[in-house]
């Protein structure tokens, strides 16, 4: 199973800044790729059945983040944004709960404490579809 998604059609629905294309493109593919209900308007959290998910977008990122002492959704998904491909892969997910535990170290990341999990670490993709029973666009 693919976990990829082009930003060919139709993204952005309308002009952002660089920083706001990354940041929001994660959300946007996964609402593509997921057919789920995309209002046009930016944001990174996507409400399913029961949870609430925030997608957090790198071009560059070994990292899912989670800055310490912020809310967020209950499910934390990393993709990586290939600019020059515009093409998004979805890397995998945790349950934010495993953050707020602290089962993650912290580190200071781009001047924030952070707890972090490398790519290699997080869950596939297909457990996602699994707990929130939802199939991916073939």
């Amino acid at each position: 199973m693919s976990y990829n998604q082009s930003l060919s059609d139709g993204y952005p629905p309308e002009p952002y800044t660089e920083t706001q294309l990354i940041k929001y493109a994660g959300a946007w593919a996964f609402n593509e790729l997921y057919q789920l209900h995309w209002d046009g308007h930016p944001k990174s959290s996507i409400i399913v059945g029961d949870y609430v998910l925030d997608v957090q977008t790198y071009t560059q990122g070994t990292n899912l983040l989670r800055t310490v002492g912020q809310p967020y959704g209950d499910i934390l998904v990393m993709a990586a944004l290939d600019i020059q491909e515009k093409r998004i892969r979805f890397l995998g997910w945790e349950h934010s709960a495993a953050f707020a535990a602290t089962i993650y170290p912290a580190k200071v990341f781009a001047n924030r404490l952070c707890n972090y999990i490398h790519t290699s670490r997080l869950k596939h993709m297909s457990l996602l579809d699994a707990l929130l029973e939802i199939e991916p666009r073939r």
